[in-house]
């Protein structure tokens, strides 16, 4: 288990869920701040690109897994869609 982060027995991630606040970098930008483990994790080093997609949920996500995402978005419309 990584923080909040439940692997299975691969070591691939199941789930998460933890909230994070929005900080302030100087006059006009913010941002959010991720746990170093998260960074570990995904592979993820400062500097790198994070894609963030959105319609109802707000997913940001490594460039690499941005496909992976969309999926998620589109699985999100079409249950909408059905009623489930």
């Amino acid at each position: 288990m990584l923080g909040l982060i439940k692997l299975d027995q691969e070591r691939r991630v199941v789930a998460f869920k933890q909230t994070r606040k929005i900080v302030r970098y100087g006059k006009s930008s913010s941002g959010i701040v991720l746990p170093r483990e998260w960074l570990d994790y995904y592979g993820l080093t400062q500097g790198d690109e994070l894609i963030v997609l959105g319609n109802e949920v707000l997913i940001i996500t490594p460039k690499q897994l941005e496909q992976n995402a969309r999926e998620l978005i589109e699985q999100s419309r079409t249950m909408k869609a059905s009623g489930k």
